[in-house]
């Protein structure tokens, strides 16, 4: 949900986050209320890869 004038132009960053999130089995939260939207995130750290 938006209150910008177009709409349809709104919201892909959070459709990027989620695949994100998925993709590395990470945790992501969205919740909202008349008053607040919130976004909080937990993303797991890949293991630093040794130089060869």
């Amino acid at each position: 949900m938006t209150t910008k004038d177009d709409a349809s132009d709104h919201g892909f960053g959070l459709m990027k986050m989620r695949a994100i999130a998925k993709k590395y089995g990470s945790v992501l939260d969205i919740s909202y209320d008349e008053n607040r939207f919130t976004v909080m995130t937990a993303l797991k750290l890949l293991p630093e890869k040794k130089n060869q």
